[in-house]
């Protein structure tokens, strides 16, 4: 049922065994003088298994991340807007989530080595910083981890391209239902309504 249910929505992509394999090892990738060649690869990686929104993962801050616990506290997200009188792009933390509905997404162990792997070589670490921030310890952007999302598929050479952050969170939500996880349980853990839950995946 649950392969109809993702086979029916056409315009949904997410990664199979194969591809999140892939797209993880892809993430070890380091040039010759030992430096990562994708700075969020193992952040971006771990939301495989957390499926938070692009602009939930880019708020996110270490203060929000309890490995003992084995929680991700989702309580704010990034906004973009257009000033049109200067002709600027503002991003803002929105102390809220998107449907305003803050929540705990439960860490596996996968995702548990994942960010352990991204605090490791993570330049700034201090509870308040963004889990992935700029050199400037600013927020970043959407477009950017998209970037990094298609070079991250194109070194691993995954067979599903589909560059955007929503690729990360299709694949979570697949992983939980070919788990059989109640699709209550999964529209909690995503911040969905079921019926958007059910319409999409």
């Amino acid at each position: 049922r649950v392969s109809n249910i993702l086979a029916e929505t056409k315009d949904v992509e997410w990664f199979e065994e194969d591809d999140i394999n892939k797209f993880i090892q892809a993430c070890s990738a380091s040039f010759a003088n030992g430096k990562l060649k994708f700075k969020y690869g193992y952040a971006l990686a771990a939301n495989i298994f957390l499926g938070l929104r692009g602009g939930e993962l880019l708020a996110l801050q270490w203060k929000d991340i309890d490995l003992k616990k084995g929680t991700v506290y989702v309580c704010k997200t990034l906004i973009e807007y257009r000033d049109i009188d200067h002709n600027k792009t503002h991003f803002e933390v929105q102390m809220s989530t998107k449907r305003d509905k803050n929540r705990y997404v439960p860490i596996n162990n996968k995702a548990k080595e994942l960010l352990k792997l991204h605090y490791k070589n993570a330049e700034f670490k201090e509870p308040d910083d963004f889990v992935i921030c700029t050199t400037g310890r600013k927020t970043n952007t959407l477009k950017n981890l998209s970037d990094m999302i298609k070079k991250i598929e194109e070194e691993g050479e995954t067979s599903v391209r589909a560059h955007n952050t929503h690729i990360l969170r299709h694949t979570c939500a697949s992983l939980y239902f070919r788990a059989g996880v109640p699709v209550e349980v999964i529209c909690k853990i995503l911040g969905n309504s079921r019926e958007v839950c059910e319409k999409t995946y």
